[in-house]
């Protein structure tokens, strides 16, 4: 990557790697890209194209990495039968329907441990949450499932399970 890089900076340019994905449909997407993590590590953004889960004719853009700012939303495509491509955006929701509004972005400042702590405080402000939407904060800031977890128990919160989900709550007596 060294050479690459140095080959970008004499030139001036941006470099665009393509890959390809593997099968494992449940992991996460960062580690789904075949090849080294490497050059995932190494990339300061990733796009990755898949089908719309909702929609076999359409295909989703979506952003699973940005070292520089926040993620983007979510842009999605067709082709048409004329083999034209036909551009449109995910219905637009705001921060505050998505529950995103005070999600933490990573930043080289702070730990990964710090910005689970904030997700974890933010989201249980108002109550226990469901852990798939603390889970979805956590991903979009670039945090692990493992560094959420360890957070957890230092935090003291538990998990309890309502009408078939997990939900994260905080211990009785607990700030």
């Amino acid at each position: 990557m060294n050479r690459v890089s140095r080959w970008a900076n004499l030139y001036e340019c941006a470099v665009l790697l393509i890959g390809h994905l593997n099968k494992n449909e449940g992991a996460r997407d960062m580690y789904r890209g075949l090849g080294s993590i490497d050059v995932a590590a190494s990339a300061r953004s990733i796009l990755q194209i898949d089908l719309d889960p909702e929609d076999e004719n359409t295909r989703r853009i979506h952003q699973i990495k940005n070292s520089l700012a926040p993620l983007g939303r979510d842009i999605c495509f067709s082709i048409t039968s004329g083999g034209s491509i036909s551009w449109f955006r995910e219905e637009n929701v705001s921060d505050e329907e998505s529950g995103f509004e005070n999600a933490p972005v990573a930043d080289a400042g702070r730990s990964k441990q710090e910005i689970a702590m904030d997700i974890i405080r933010n989201a249980l402000s108002d109550g226990p949450q469901r852990a798939t939407e603390l889970i979805k904060m956590a991903d979009a800031a670039d945090v692990s499932m493992r560094t959420m977890t360890i957070v957890k128990k230092q935090m003291g919160i538990r998990s309890t399970r309502r009408e078939g989900q997990w939900y994260w709550g905080r211990k009785e007596g607990r700030a």
